[in-house]
């Protein structure tokens, strides 16, 4: 089925307003749904679904709000569209003077040149000053999809229940049934039965050689890091520290490698 504005409405599917916990002036319209879908809409546009992109395979919207446009500024754009109007004005009154001499005067001529260039440098000052207010107030802003279901249809058990999964692993389907709060360890342990660390797991070789030219890593050199890490470490200055990624940090702390390695005494 669909609704005045074209978008189709699935069975059961519920719209909530987006609320922005910004000083922002924007007039456009956000809402989502327990489908996953997000749609715009402002008081000329007719509501349309945005697409989003990705970000490490999550649906990501992207939004540009902006900030209110202070007093000064104003003043300071209204007078420069004040000096517009008057050039234009002051244009027009030159070139009606040209169009009622058959042979222009050089002195018209060259009126008419400097009134042009008058306005030309007028409205490039104001279009400037325009472009620099508005980086000012430029609010760059990424919902996760899937973060923004769980946040407008999902409860949250506990303040630890900060995370969200999604039971089929596929990042994509942000239908609320197949979304859920979950603790960090929660998280760590539905990541282990993920296809994709099955996969990884099967293929990846068991222990590394002590003395393999080819790791960075070693068993005694994982065992410290696993004491560090207990230790509170950050895995930032852990990735300097063995010049490894952070993201191989990560797979230790989380026992998807190394898991037979115990951490140093």
């Amino acid at each position: 089925m669909k609704n005045g504005t074209g978008i189709q409405q699935f069975a059961g599917e519920i719209w909530k307003p987006v609320k922005f916990d910004l000083d922002c002036t924007n007039e456009k319209n956000i809402e989502i749904s327990n489908y996953g879908r997000v749609k715009s809409s402002t008081k000329i546009a007719k509501e349309r679904l945005l697409e989003g992109s990705r970000q490490g395979g999550y649906k990501i919207i992207r939004l540009k709000l902006f900030r209110a446009r202070d007093a000064e500024t104003q003043e300071y754009l209204a007078g420069l569209k004040a000096e517009i109007a008057k050039q234009k004005k002051q244009l027009a009154l030159t070139e009606k003077a040209v169009s009622k001499q058959k042979t222009p005067t050089d002195k018209l001529t060259k009126q008419l040149e400097a009134d042009k260039k008058q306005l030309e440098t007028a409205t490039k000052k104001y279009y400037k000053a325009y472009k620099a207010d508005e980086r000012k107030r430029t609010i760059n802003v990424g919902l996760l999809v899937h973060r923004l279901v769980a946040e407008y249809f999902l409860e949250k058990p506990s303040p630890e229940h900060n995370l969200v999964i999604h039971h089929d692993f596929n990042k994509l389907n942000n239908h609320v049934d197949n979304l859920q709060w979950v603790t960090q360890a929660e998280s760590s342990a539905h990541q282990q039965n993920s296809p994709a660390v099955i996969a990884d797991k099967k293929n990846r070789p068991g222990r590394r050689p002590e003395n393999s030219k080819v790791y960075k890593l070693t068993p005694t050199r994982v065992m410290l890091i696993k004491k560090k890490i207990a230790q509170g470490k950050s895995l930032r200055s852990l990735s300097k520290q063995f010049k490894v990624t952070e993201t191989q940090l990560l797979r230790i702390k989380r026992g998807e490698n190394w898991k037979d390695i115990p951490a140093a005494t």
